[in-house]
């Protein structure tokens, strides 16, 4: 059976790309590992950019001009990947409206529950301290900077989605089945991170692992808006509920960041019993639907195995 979460893709016209496809399956996906990595890179660029044009204003008011920052440097993705998907009708981009007004408000649970469940590991497993403070939420700013941080880090978590569970898949599926596709991303996600993990290695295992909670997420779901949702959600609530649920005075954090790597962990966990109870052999899917299934050029191209 073949699974609804699918990038279309018809005869290959490109001469050029038509090259790529007759390479080895092997270094065909090595590939589009390094141009999922290059396209993050574009986001680092960006990112640095905003950051010298707004650097006056982080400077008068650091909340806004980090806001504003995040909001520029990946709404421009944003707009690359429109550049992309729009002239195909988004078909070869595996996004579909399928159930959306119901997996982005629960995507979006999902993701603070995961930041909730993240703090409570901390304080159960590892002894960190913390302590509650409701005095920010009876303030209208705290509610007001919340929305807008949420949709900053919806763009941001959205941007990273259409990278490693859109646009690069969708290169990859002509050579890869699915569970190479989540593997491959997951690991060009965590390697996306590198700016963070030099300091703090354990991002690299807490990012990997989420890379393959989110791919396995929207095999199980066929939505990527529950992705997004979920993972802006998540990264909203790592970051902002903190004013919430701060550190108690003298308490400290063990290895920050292996609180989220046992998060990545369970949730991986998790999804990996749902999909092999209503998909098994998901692994081996195909996630690539044939417009055109009379193509020669299509009819050469494998799976990897």
């Amino acid at each position: 059976m073949r699974t609804q979460y699918h990038f279309e893709a018809g005869p290959v016209r490109n001469g050029f790309y038509s090259r790529l496809t007759r390479l080895p399956a092997a270094v065909y996906v090595a590939l589009g590992t390094v141009g999922a990595f290059a396209l993050a890179s574009l986001t680092i660029a960006t990112g640095t950019l905003s950051d010298t044009l707004l650097k006056p204003l982080k400077e008068s008011n650091p909340e806004l001009g980090s806001l504003l920052g995040m909001l520029a440097t990946f709404a421009l993705f944003w707009v690359v990947f429109l550049v992309w998907a729009v002239p195909n009708r988004f078909r070869a981009s595996g996004m579909s409206r399928h159930r959306i007004g119901m997996f982005i408000p629960v995507g979006l649970l999902l993701g603070v529950l995961m930041s909730a469940a993240t703090t409570g590991i901390k304080s159960l497993v590892f002894g960190s301290r913390f302590t509650f403070d409701p005095g920010p939420l009876g303030t209208p700013m705290f509610w007001l900077m919340g929305l807008a941080l949420l949709l900053a880090f919806s763009v941001q978590g959205g941007a990273e989605e259409l990278i490693f569970r859109s646009m690069v898949p969708a290169f990859l599926a002509r050579k890869a089945n699915a569970l190479t596709i989540v593997i491959v991303m997951s690991v060009a996600f965590s390697a996306a991170h590198f700016a963070i993990a030099v300091e703090q290695p354990l991002v690299f295992l807490y990012t990997f692992l989420l890379g393959v909670f989110f791919g396995l997420l929207v095999l199980a779901s066929n939505s990527l808006w529950f992705a997004i949702a979920a993972h802006g959600a998540f990264n909203f609530g790592s970051s902002y509920l903190v004013q919430v649920f701060p550190p108690a005075p003298g308490g400290f954090e063990l290895a920050p960041y292996l609180g989220p790597a046992l998060t990545g962990l369970l949730a991986t966990v998790v999804m990996l019993v749902v999909l092999q109870k209503t998909r098994p052999g998901w692994h081996r899917e195909s996630l690539r639907t044939l417009t055109d299934p009379s193509s020669r050029d299509m009819a050469r191209e494998g799976a990897l195995a």
